[in-house]
């Protein structure tokens, strides 16, 4: 358990992923913390642990016993569900970033989802967690609140 958030840590993590990844329908969505680090948004380091701490509270808040929410480290976030619908996967994710952003006073986050029915139709052979990385990769491109889907 990560102790800073109350949430499963990246062993946990991986060892749910591991667990739930094959033949259940799984959505992956990784969540990254914006503008905790460039030079105009300096954030002392007090600030950025109030804005982990409330982050881990929404994701605690919105896991189901059986899914997972993790803190993997620094401010990489991992929300996993037993879903196979990615319009809910995506209602889940525009809540909380909705929520920690009124929650926060206006902090943001970038997103990259994946779930396992869209890996499966893909020709590119990645772990649901490499093609959500790889997602969240291209969402940080778009700049604060980035959004892909992997497809």
């Amino acid at each position: 358990m990560d102790p800073m958030t109350g949430l499963a840590d990246g062993r946990e993590f991986f060892g749910w992923l591991e667990e739930h990844a094959e033949g259940e329908p799984v959505a992956l969505a990784l969540f990254d913390l914006d503008a905790t680090s460039s030079p105009n948004d300096q954030l002392r380091a007090e600030e950025v642990e109030q804005l982990l701490t409330r982050l881990g509270t929404l994701m605690r808040g919105r896991c189901a016993v059986s899914e997972v929410a993790a803190r993997i480290g620094g401010e990489l976030f991992a929300l996993g569900l037993l879903e196979d619908e990615l319009e809910e996967v995506m209602i889940e994710v525009e809540r909380i970033r909705l929520s920690f952003r009124a929650a926060t006073e206006g902090a943001t986050l970038t997103v990259g989802i994946c779930d396992s029915e869209s890996l499966r139709h893909s020709a590119e052979e990645l772990t649901l967690f490499q093609a959500a990385e790889d997602a969240l990769d291209k969402a940080k491109k778009q700049g604060p609140e980035g959004l892909v889907v992997f497809h």
